[in-house]
């Protein structure tokens, strides 16, 4: 929006109150034209239609007729240029969801070319209880989600394919390897608690996998149910590490 600052030097107490009143009611007619011609119904109208119309009216601003003339195509003018800086914001939302879609096709597409059956996290449910960076929040956006949702369910049919849907909870957090929830996930890679590196993605993806085996958690699971089942086999799984490893500190001892 454009802003016209005036200077004055040595500028007396008088004048300084007339051009602050003037200023106000300046301001008044510029709010009142963002208001009734900021609209897309106002699209195409020019300031001078406008002008002309007030003259008509006999309206009355009790400020110079060039400064509230000047003030009216400021303003129009503003409304204009918001309007294109729109235009090419949607432009590019457009084009961005485009792409969006032809590169899910493809994945999706080439996913049904080695599996005949598709399991994955169940996408028309919302991502509740987890905070993520803007940049990972627009990827996940829901537009996204069902973007994808769709995709899988219309080339999976038109293909033959079978789509089995999992509850995903915990997933990008276990060691695939074992089902345990233990290590952890920084950006693309998930450090498992014995030192071994894998790529996170993989990782979860296999998880997802495993979980379609899995007849203690359900698609339907609450979360906190399925935390409560994972710490429970974790549990059991650093008990049976700790046997273990006492057998076979046994065993050495016995051995020499």
């Amino acid at each position: 929006m454009k802003t016209q600052i005036a200077f004055s030097y040595k500028l007396n107490q008088g004048k300084y109150s007339v051009l602050l009143e003037q200023a106000a009611r300046l301001g008044v007619i510029r709010s009142d034209v963002w208001q009734r011609f900021g609209s897309v119904k106002s699209v195409g109208l020019r300031d001078r239609t406008i002008r002309d119309a007030w003259i008509r009216e006999g309206r009355q601003f009790n400020v110079p007729a060039n400064a509230w003339k000047q003030t009216l195509a400021d303003a129009i003018g503003d409304i204009k240029a918001n309007r294109e800086a729109a235009k090419v914001k949607v432009k590019q939302a457009v084009k961005h969801r485009s792409v969006v879609r032809m590169i899910v096709h493809q994945a999706v597409n080439a996913v049904v070319n080695k599996a005949a059956v598709i399991v994955c996290e169940d996408l028309t449910s919302p991502i509740s209880g987890k905070r993520f960076s803007k940049n990972v929040s627009r990827r996940l956006s829901s537009w996204t989600k069902g973007v994808i949702a769709q995709a899988i369910k219309n080339v999976s049919h038109r293909r033959g394919s079978t789509v089995v849907h999992v509850n995903a909870a915990y997933t990008s957090q276990m060691d695939s390897r074992n089902g345990s929830l233990t290590g952890k996930r920084c950006g693309d890679k998930f450090y498992c608690e014995d030192g071994v590196v894998l790529q996170a993605d993989v990782n979860a993806a296999r998880n997802v996998l495993a979980r379609s085996q899995d007849y203690e958690i359900g698609l339907w699971t609450p979360y906190q149910q399925v935390k409560s089942i994972l710490l429970k086999r974790t549990e059991c799984l650093r008990l049976n590490w700790t046997l273990v490893a006492s057998l076979s500190a046994y065993q050495q001892r016995a051995n020499h």
